[in-house]
């Protein structure tokens, strides 16, 4: 009868006056729907749910709500749903979780490691949402240890003999993958778009420094260069800016040209264009990275190089394109 009965205040004070039995079946078996409730009585009723292993049922509970619950429950609400808790209960929606989370964020009760480990969870529901994994990619930046998780994750040692893989972690690793070759950013960046060279080159060296330790030196530098791909021209319009320029330039830094070569590709992400247009869009691109080249050509030769590099592929791409247009005006 009190399963059946409105989820609230009143009949949990007689669901009280039942042996401890009883009241854990309720709590296992009672279907709260989508219903507002005080912060008091939400947090209760929470608390009873993830008691029972039923998180996914209890995050029903602050779709609409989650400003109004204490952060570190709601919180503890989807450590519980990332342990595996309620497997066949209601999949929560990326953009609530994002809610949620956005929530937990304001609040300033939890650490920015604890955001970036929920958005690590929840990735795949988070990666289009408005809320994003903004708080991950912070902590990738700022610690060269967190970053190095992922590339261990992902791939094993070169010239060694590989940890025994717990398929347990295969999901992580996925999720890894993904972080690495999707996610772009520069360690060091202000927020005003300056970068702080000292912060920047520090990130990079210890990167590379634990790189070499667990014995995954050259995707580690290809991984670094497809981050620093999506930098912004330095306030003289010169791009690379100076600070990422100096890394590139190195000779000594071969695999970091060739993943930022392969990182400004990707960027570019998928094209339109008019029929008939050709390769105009790709002469353009050309144009642009050998203008770019030029400008640095003096004080960095070698990543100069690697722009003409990056211009050339364009030509081919203007010329493949070109020929398809063709093709297309013959009939073929």
């Amino acid at each position: 009868m009190l399963i059946n009965a409105p989820f609230k205040t009143e009949t949990w004070q007689l669901l009280e006056s039942l042996d401890g039995a009883s009241q854990d079946n309720y709590w296992s078996a009672v279907i709260p729907g989508f219903c507002r409730l005080d912060s008091v009585d939400a947090s209760m009723a929470l608390k009873q749910l993830i008691r029972c292993g039923r998180a996914r049922t209890a995050f029903q509970l602050v779709t609409f709500q989650p400003e109004s619950i204490d952060a570190i429950m709601l919180k503890t609400v989807l450590e519980a749903i990332r342990s595996g808790s309620e497997p066949d209960g209601p999949l929560p929606e990326g953009w609530n979780i994002g809610k949620a989370l956005g929530a937990i964020e304001t609040s300033g009760s939890v650490s920015r490691r604890d955001l970036a480990m929920l958005e690590f969870a929840f990735f795949r529901a988070l990666e289009h949402t408005e809320h994003g994994t903004k708080n991950l990619y912070a902590e990738l930046l700022a610690d060269p240890a967190l970053f190095m998780e992922c590339i261990c994750l992902v791939y094993k040692p070169r010239n060694s003999e590989p940890d025994l893989f717990d398929e347990g972690l295969r999901t992580a690793a996925d999720l890894a993958w993904t972080i690495l070759h999707s996610g772009r950013g520069i360690p060091g960046k202000r927020s005003d778009g300056s970068i702080d060279d000292d912060e920047m080159k520090r990130w990079v060296r210890d990167v590379r420094r634990l790189a070499a330790e667990k014995d995954r030196v050259t995707v580690t530098d290809l991984a670094i260069g497809e981050w620093l791909s999506d930098c912004q021209p330095d306030s003289d319009g010169i791009w690379p800016p100076a600070a990422i320029a100096e890394i590139l330039d190195d000779d000594q830094h071969d695999d970091l040209r060739r993943g930022f070569h392969t990182g400004v590709i990707n960027n570019r992400g998928v094209t339109s264009r008019a029929i008939g247009d050709g390769g105009h869009q790709e002469r353009c691109l050309a144009a642009q990275f050998r203008e770019r080249a030029a400008a640095i050509a003096t004080r960095y030769p070698v990543l100069a190089g690697e722009l003409r590099s990056i211009a050339q592929h364009y030509e081919r791409h203007a010329h493949w394109e070109d020929d398809q247009t063709r093709l297309m005006h013959e009939g073929l």
